[in-house]
């Protein structure tokens, strides 16, 4: 008889000595250039990582920190990106399922009614 594969179940973890833990490392840094797939239940401070994201998807809302160092397609990425902040001039892509609170920007109403590029809100 043959012997059945058993899928293992994908996610993130690490280990603290012999323990594994999942979930991400609260020191996670570098490159996330060649990281692909759903980043749903990753949460915490992304500012220490760099590269491009275009092969993510998923819900970022429990994503906070410095993306200025991130570039890519966002399009299949969604959530609150409230707790984001740095320059995106590097991203691209349909922004149509992620929201945020913009209120920091000090946009007037009249400001918003007329409209405004997002480049004119990137501070350098």
């Amino acid at each position: 008889m043959k012997k059945a594969l058993k899928k293992e179940k994908l996610g993130v973890y690490y280990y603290e000595g012999e323990k594994k833990v999942i979930g991400i490392h609260n020191r996670l840094s570098g490159d996330v250039g060649e990281l692909s797939g759903n980043v749903s239940g990753i949460y915490g401070d992304v500012s220490g990582l760099y590269g491009n994201v275009s092969r993510l998807s998923g819900n970022v809302s429990r994503l906070s920190g410095n993306v200025g160092e991130l570039s890519g397609d966002v399009g299949e990425l969604s959530g609150n990106v409230s707790g984001i902040y740095g320059d995106v001039s590097g991203i691209s892509g349909n922004v149509s399922g992620i929201s945020g609170n913009i209120d920091l920007c000090e946009i007037t109403e009249k400001e918003r009614e007329k409209g405004i590029k997002i480049e004119d809100l990137i501070t350098n």
